[in-house]
């Protein structure tokens, strides 16, 4: 866990979600947004691939991450389309590749403190970002991760 982006104690609903969904694994980071309701907890699988569990949403995504210069991977691994907040998850990690850094593969939980409602696919993806950051030692980009994040449009117009 990352002193770094841990302002509060992680809920024990997001660890017991993590060891449910990835029984053989420990998270090796778990972060949260920046207003502190959305909370992913995350280790490196060593593939391309993200899995990615949403318990509030029952929801279990398997897709590859995108690489900038590549077409964008806007399906799962079975061709079914990613819906909107894991299309912006795969895009954020589309992000940091375009700054320079090897993205590595997640398997990850994201659960929401207030629910899913409004502005949980942006929470999502800077807690996401944050997660990356802290896994890869990364310092932060220019103009932080929300930088980071207004650059997202290059991966949604290409491909």
């Amino acid at each position: 866990m990352s002193a770094a982006t841990l302002r509060t104690r992680p809920p024990a609903m997001l660890v017991r979600a993590f060891a449910a969904s990835f029984p053989a694994r420990q998270a090796a980071v778990m972060t949260t947004g920046p207003g502190g309701t959305v909370w992913v907890a995350a280790a490196p699988n060593g593939s391309d691939l993200l899995h990615l569990a949403a318990p509030e949403l029952d929801a279990h995504l398997a897709f590859r991450l995108s690489r900038p210069g590549a077409p964008a991977c806007r399906h799962d691994v079975i061709g079914v389309p990613l819906p909107p907040w894991g299309l912006y998850v795969g895009a954020v990690g589309w992000a940091w590749a375009a700054q320079g850094y090897a993205v590595p593969g997640l398997d990850a939980v994201v659960l929401s403190e207030q629910g899913v409602g409004p502005g949980f696919v942006w929470e999502t993806g800077l807690a996401f970002a944050a997660a990356w950051q802290d896994l890869g030692g990364w310092p932060l980009p220019p103009g932080g991760l929300l930088g980071l994040m207004t650059r997202l449009g290059g991966f949604f117009r290409d491909g």
